[in-house]
This record gives C-alpha cells, structure tokens and sequence, in this order.
C-alpha cells in the first residue's frame, strides 16, 4: 500500500520517511492505545490524489476515550501512496494523554 519512501506527516507526531518509520508508529499506536479506529465517512479520488474525510474512535492504554473528526491526504504514484498527511482535531487526544500524565510523542518513543 505505502511506497517503501512514503512520507507522512500527521497532527501529533513528527513527520516520519519509509516502511520501517511507518511500522514504528503503528507499533507506537499498538502500544498506545487499546483501541484505535479510522471510520471513512467519505472518499474523493482525484487522478493521483485522494481525500478521506474520517471520523477517529480510540481508548488510550490508559483507558481514555477519544473522538475527533478530520481528513486524510493521499498522493499515489504506481499504485502506491508516496505521501500522507493527516488533518484532524487533537485536542481530544492532547486531553487524554494529559491526563495520563504523558504525550503522544512519548506514546511513540519520542521525547
């Protein structure tokens, strides 16, 4: 799905280039969250380019319960996306990790 150069940027984490940076954060969100869930409410696809307008669902490790809404930006050359970035509201989320006394950037091994 990902180009193994993909880069990908995203509200609460650094801007990350490669299979193996993208494998560290889904690990990150794996270990973060106990639930983590990306609804697609809609999808418009434009020649190499693509928007997901989504809806995000997740429960921290800490048991938090988070809800924001936001977009996806895709760009796509030979059938693989090159770059992403994410859009959405992070408060829910900065809200949730303070009160655990933690960051997302600490979630992902970052400090």
């Amino acid at each position: 799905m990902f180009d193994d150069n993909a880069v990908v940027e995203d509200a609460l984490s650094p801007r990350t280039k490669g299979k193996d940076a993208l494998r560290e954060s889904v690990a990150a969100i794996k270990t973060g969250f106990r639930s983590f869930r990306n609804l697609p409410l809609e999808v418009v696809v434009e020649d190499d380019r693509a928007i997901v307008v989504c809806r995000l669902e997740a429960v921290t490790a800490a048991g938090a319960a988070i809800e924001s809404t936001g977009a996806n930006f895709y760009q796509i050359s030979g059938g693989r996306i090159i770059y992403m970035s994410s859009y959405h509201d992070s408060t829910p989320f900065l809200r949730a990790f303070a009160d655990a006394g933690t960051t997302p950037y600490q979630q992902r091994g970052a400090t």
